[in-house]
């Protein structure tokens, strides 16, 4: 990042500094991350790709790194820009439709239309829609810029799990814009993107704008669905992992659940922290870095986008120091009769978390020998029944639910815990 770019972004709590192969290298692992489907219409739906925003002057490669991206994976790219169309263009202009199926079939009601090429450009529902220069984004348009990034809709259009969206942005002194609005920023992540060296500036030129004027002609398309595979296979391991992480933190730091800025203050517009940018966006974000190998100093990142690079500092001191085991390592020592995690009644919040992590991890129907790990679940559990029944009472609930209370290691804490299940109507 040039000297110039580093003042720009000094002042704020931004991720920046990041070269230019660090930064697209950190695009490229979010773009194979998946995301928390809660706003899904399919329950089963998985959404990738948690929406950033590019923070930078114009002209560095922010809307042609997505662009390189979508080649690379061979899926179609789209940029909208929000000042370009208008407000109509955007839904904010009500319009009559006859619906359809049902009680109400061809009675009209008003709804907002969304771009044809929201529809028209991911036949498939696969690709990466990058909304460019956020900055010229009218005040009028910020309740559907919420709605794409959150909920990936306009109207009644969804856009499907497999669509990523990003987007670019200038500063507002560079663009004469709009800041922008601390509901939109807190549901994307945000990252300082600087100017290339001369020499990454040089070889981009050279290798990949060819001198028959075609882009990328001789590099090979990658086969995304065999990428997406490798990731969802070791989701839940790394999920297990990162959130528990996480879940120690906010119970070691509760001040940390929210870093708001203040009212009227450029920071507002970009990364702080909320429960819903730790939950929905930074723990997804680090479980798909601790998935794709990041170096430190990009895992710190993957988190710093969404949060503040402030918070990111003391969530990494917190995790190298928190001496909370992995979750399948610890459940494969028990069942090795050598377990390297022991309750304390001292770090009552650590044996909260680890219970936590390893029942969520057997519970998933993803993962590889959950009823052989479960066994190992409810080992543990038994030695914790006397001090920890009130703790362990919900794990085991879940438990319950996913099906993996007949394991014959089960036994023997549903009867030391009858009482206490009774109790709370489990």
């Amino acid at each position: 990042m040039s000297k110039n770019n580093e003042k720009k972004a000094a002042f704020s709590d931004m991720v920046s500094g990041l070269d230019y192969a660090e930064m697209e290298r950190l695009m490229e692992a979010m773009f194979l991350t998946p995301i928390s489907n809660l706003y899904s219409s399919a329950a089963d739906e998985v959404v990738w790709c948690p929406p950033i925003i590019k923070h930078g002057p114009p002209g560095p490669g922010k809307t042609a790194t997505d662009a390189r991206l979508a080649h690379k994976y061979g899926v179609p790219h789209v940029v909208n820009t929000f000042g370009a169309r208008g407000e109509g263009g955007y839904g904010c202009t009500p319009f009559p439709v006859a619906l359809k199926g049902g009680q109400n079939e061809g009675r009209v009601a008003f709804d907002f239309p969304p771009p044809a090429d929201m529809i028209l450009g991911f036949p498939n529902g696969v690709g990466i829609m990058t909304m460019d220069d956020l900055a010229l984004m009218p005040p009028a348009l910020a309740g559907v810029a919420m709605n794409i990034f959150q909920h990936r809709e306009i109207g009644v259009h969804k856009l499907g799990g497999g669509v990523r969206l990003t987007a670019a942005t200038n500063s507002v002194e560079e663009s004469g814009g709009f800041d922008l609005p601390g509901a939109v920023a807190n549901r994307c992540g945000h990252l300082a993107w600087g100017d290339p060296s001369g020499a990454e500036s040089a070889d981009y030129g050279m290798s990949k704008m060819r001198f028959s004027g075609k882009r990328f002609q001789d590099e090979e398309v990658l086969d995304l669905a065999t990428a997406e595979a490798a990731v969802l296979a070791a989701h839940p391991d790394a999920f297990s992992r990162g959130s528990m992480l996480f879940a120690g933190f906010l119970r070691a730091h509760p001040h940390m659940v929210r870093r708001q800025p203040a009212a009227n203050t450029h920071q507002l517009s970009q990364a702080w922290a909320s429960p819903r940018s730790i939950w929905e966006l930074a723990v997804p974000a680090y479980v798909g870095g601790l998935i794709h190998k990041l170096p430190a100093k990009l895992l710190h990142a993957s988190v710093g986008m969404f949060v503040g690079t402030s918070w990111a500092n003391e969530f990494e001191s917190y995790a190298v120091n928190a001496d909370l085991p992995d979750p399948r390592g610890f459940l494969m020592s028990i069942l090795n009769g050598t377990p390297i995690f022991t309750h304390s009644r001292t770090r009552i919040d650590r044996t909260i978390v680890v219970a936590q992590a390893v029942t969520g991890l057997v519970s998933g129907l993803k993962t590889p020998d959950r009823r052989h790990l479960a066994g190992a679940v409810w080992t543990w559990f038994n030695t914790l029944t006397d001090e920890c029944a009130d703790i362990i009472a919900p794990m085991v609930k879940q438990l319950y639910y996913a099906k993996l209370h007949g394991v014959p290691e089960a036994r023997p804490v549903l009867i030391k815990l009858e009482p206490v299940l009774t109790a709370s109507n489990g």
